[in-house]
């Protein structure tokens, strides 16, 4: 363990650290009348707080918008209440659909920012389009673009329309749906407004932004609340029921239940008890062949996915898709004016132990617990902690680690340092980068490693036993044009080093060009001269690729990925430097207001040579349809066939969905794939459902 205490000494923690100045204040009135959300301009709304100066962040920084805007702030003891009106001089082109919730792309938007703890660091998204479509989750100010993450969900309340002036949307947030100081005579919340005009790739947001400071949430304006809110506790069940027939099974029906209580504002229980994720669609196809490393599989899972962010870490220690099947889980989270913490405990009875390989699950019972901390300085900065265990068969897996984020104004130093220890067999890994940004010019170095048998069984490693360092440098012109509105290139040069022996490994250096243009248009461009060492051959290497994507009309976008060049044959016994071509196209297209269709293609062609033999390829259609009927009643096709499997995957659903928790759902699915030469065919019909109850 002396290497364990050894790793914790290696922070060496800088105080005093600021990160941007605070803007404007604003106060929220009390309502004790409040509005009907209905999407209706009630009187009520001449009494609440207004903010009607909003200022261009795309794409003339820092100008006034080209049409006005005017938000309100109210509150009573159990719920914000923020609306949005919208004035538009061509109302007709205004870009809504009525669509499921948080399929709002393409769309005119209004967004609240929320930053309960003030912390100049994280916030809560609450969104809508002008029908009050929702949408929700996460912005983290801490990575340098600005992550936004759609995954977290909770019970608030929406509604818009659109008039011939413009359209007026409706917010209600539960405090119970917020996480906030308790006891608190007054809050104090860091708040940002922000709408966008989708015709003219417009956003405008209520407080004047620097391009000079590094971070979104820092320039954030403050949020007053005079009176105390209660944190009151509160209980939410779902319970689930699920009938099935499959091809294999005669008809089932299996119960569980979801359990979440609010101790209070600070702290969440989560306890999960045989959870179905039968309502989660299956992975969209991906090129799986001639892969050198693991591919990461984005997570869906709603128990997962609920404050997720305090997981997040430069190292990929925690990775929730390697918990396959839970049997039962339990979650606490909380959060305080200075500290952060998440624990998860769990029963997998599908565990898998081989950390390559990605799957489904394998044929293990595991016991596994994660538990993270983190202590928050001044601005941005914080320093953490994090330990995870599993056990599985006879075998243990501890790892421990520690992490600081750093941040001085443009200035970020990161660090983590982690441990490994699994039988005999220990490791350790690090990772440290520091980095210079603002809205023009972005500077970074880093280093990282991980040592031969660093083995992290509930995270995600691409390749263990290197060490590697990267220097990156970028910058940005804003010619805020209507044809382009902003291109910037960047540089990078990387290298990885074997970790016993120091011989270089690989080299890769890459030139991008990236930029947006007309119709809110977007391209990426990128050249990687490199060498790859691989089954002992230095291999030679020269790629090239172009990203793109417009928004032609409010129905209508479509995107291409396409990428080619030397590429190296992943075959220990017979390795080769080949030719290959990769791509994807994609649509999106919207027909009457209500039927959004998404079509995919994604193709990967391997050669010989440039000109010579086809060695291998995968051709992979996907037809992704969703009809919304009302804004609860939709229904959703899934067609997908992948030439390399000879598969082909069907997916039917009728959905009704009051709320994240109260849902119905009935659905089928077939499958026919060959496998070893010979056909395998799987079908399944079920009925879910589960209805949140809230006290």
């Amino acid at each position: 363990m002396k290497k364990v205490y050894k790793l914790m000494l290696l922070l060496i923690l800088p105080l005093g650290l600021l990160a941007g100045s605070p803007g404007p204040r604003v106060n929220a009135k009390y309502i004790p009348n409040p509005p009907h959300i209905d999407g209706n301009i009630d009187d009520v709304y001449e009494t609440f707080e207004k903010v009607d100066r909003f200022y261009q962040s795309e794409p003339q920084w820092g100008q006034p918008g080209t049409e006005d805007t005017i938000a309100y702030f109210g509150y009573d003891e159990q719920n914000l209440y923020v609306a949005f009106k919208c004035l538009d001089k061509e109302a007709g082109k205004i870009r809504a659909k009525l669509v499921k919730r948080e399929n709002i792309e393409n769309s005119d938007t209004v967004t609240l920012y929320l930053d309960t703890f003030n912390t100049r660091q994280r916030a809560f998204i609450f969104g809508a389009n002008p029908y009050g479509i929702q949408f929700d989750g996460t912005r983290d100010d801490e990575s340098e673009e600005d992550d936004v993450d759609l995954s977290w969900d909770t019970l608030w309340y929406s509604k818009g329309k659109i008039y011939q002036w413009g359209y007026f949307v409706e917010i209600k947030i539960p405090f119970k749906s917020l996480r906030f100081p308790s006891g608190a005579n007054k809050q104090e919340w860091g708040m940002a407004v922000e709408r966008t005009i989708a015709r003219k790739g417009e956003a405008v947001v209520s407080v004047p932004m620097s391009r000079d400071i590094r971070g979104y949430l820092s320039q954030a304006a403050t949020l007053e609340i005079d009176r105390e809110i209660k944190s009151k506790k509160y209980f939410e069940l779902i319970p689930t029921s699920v009938s099935s027939v499959t091809k294999e099974d005669k008809f089932k029906t299996q119960l569980g239940a979801t359990f979440k209580y609010g101790v209070n504002s600070n702290l969440t229980l989560d306890l999960t008890y045989n959870p179905d994720f039968s309502q989660i669609e299956s992975d969209a196809g991906m090129i799986d062949i001639n892969q050198r490393f693991a591919i990461e599989y984005p997570e869906k899972r709603p128990f997962f996915l609920e404050s997720n962010t305090i997981f997040d870490m430069p190292l990929i220690l925690f990775y929730s898709r390697r918990i396959a099947a839970p049997q039962w889980g339990i979650k606490l989270t909380g959060r305080t004016e200075k500290s952060n913490f998440g624990f998860i405990s769990t029963r997998d009875d599908s565990s898998f132990e081989d950390l390559g390989d990605i799957t489904e699950g394998g044929s293990d019972k595991a016991t596994i617990n994660v538990l993270r901390y983190m202590y928050r300085l001044k601005g941005a900065s914080y320093i953490g902690v994090y330990a995870s265990h599993k056990h599985w068969k006879d075998k243990n897996n501890l790892v421990l680690s520690t992490d600081s984020f750093l941040k001085f104004n443009n200035f970020a130093f990161m660090f983590q340092g982690a441990y490994s220890k699994t039988g005999p067999q220990d490791g350790n890994a690090v990772q440290a980068e520091f980095s210079y940004s603002n809205r023009k010019l972005f500077l970074t170095a880093a280093y990282k490693h991980y040592t031969t048998d660093f083995d992290a069984q509930v995270g995600f490693l691409r390749r263990i036993d290197y060490w590697t360092y990267w220097v990156m440098g970028g910058y940005t012109f804003y010619p805020e044009k209507e044809y382009l509105r902003n291109i910037g290139s960047r540089i990078m040069f990387t290298q990885n080093f074997d970790w016993k022996t120091g011989e270089m490994v690989d080299t890769e250096l890459m030139f991008s060009l990236e930029g947006h243009s007309f119709k809110n248009s977007w391209f990426h461009l990128e050249i990687h001269p490199a060498q790859e060492k691989y089954a002992g051959i230095l291999f030679d290497k020269l790629n090239f690729e172009l990203d793109y994507e417009i928004n032609l009309t409010r129905s209508f976008s479509i995107g291409a990925e396409f990428a080619f060049g030397d590429s190296v044959k992943y075959d220990e016994r017979n390795p080769s430097l080949g030719f290959s071509y990769a791509g994807t196209l994609s649509s999106n297209l919207t027909l009457f207001n209500r039927v959004n269709s998404q079509i995919t293609y994604t193709g990967y062609y391997f050669y010989h040579e440039p000109g010579g033999d086809l060695e291998m390829k995968m051709n992979i259609f996907r037809v992704k349809s969703i009809t919304l009927f009302t804004r609860e009643l939709s229904s959703r096709i899934i067609y997908e066939f992948n030439d390399f499997y000879t598969s082909h995957y069907l997916s039917l659903l009728l959905s009704y969905e009051l709320n994240p928790g109260t849902v119905f759902y009935l659905g089928a699915t077939s499958e026919s794939r060959r496998e070893l030469g010979k056909p395998q065919k799987d079908w399944s019909v079920f009925l879910k459902l589960s209805y949140l109850l809230r006290m």
